[in-house]
């Protein structure tokens, strides 16, 4: 859990370094880059402590119309994440994370975000495997008002 809101920090932080400037004709730019990740975090579903480290692959896809406004897309994928926990069971982290952010004209302040977040923590053995779902949508107005706003926050526990 404490993962997703990790994840959900990283993808704004880089949402927030997008130029919020307009061009004068329609732009679009796509960047790539890795961040290696080392923590630990709990299996939500028995509760123990696993040490996880990996990669997570990060896509930025920034789209400027002519008048301004601006669609972001942040994808990240799971690369390659493992660990063990405290009794040696071995865990894989496999997932992906889509971050959609709608801002038709910055000097209008009406934005819509959308994040998805869909994730496996699948363990070895008799542990039990975990899939967290999370999908958060929220759209302010022109005055900065939050007009729309939902969020699911599924975890289900199996083997």
């Amino acid at each position: 859990m404490a993962k997703a809101y990790v994840r959900l920090s990283v993808l704004l932080a880089g949402a927030l370094l997008i130029p919020a400037s307009a061009d004068s004709q329609a732009t679009h730019d796509i960047q790539t880059f890795v961040a290696e990740i080392s923590d630990t975090v709990q299996n939500p579903c028995n509760g123990e402590d696993v040490a996880l480290s990996g990669t997570i692959r990060f896509r930025l896809s920034t789209l400027t119309s002519a008048s301004g406004g601006v669609d972001v897309s942040i994808e990240t994928n799971d690369q390659g994440i493992a660990g063990v926990g405290a009794s040696g069971t071995l865990y894989r982290l496999v997932g992906a994370s889509v971050l959609n952010i709608h801002i038709p004209d910055p000097t209008a302040a009406g934005q819509v975000f959308n994040l998805v977040t869909d994730q496996l923590f699948v363990a070895q053995g008799n542990a039990p495997n975990s899939h967290i779902i999370q999908h958060d949508h929220f759209t302010l107005n022109a005055n900065g008002t939050l007009t729309a706003s939902h969020d699911l926050f599924l975890g289900v526990c199996g083997s």
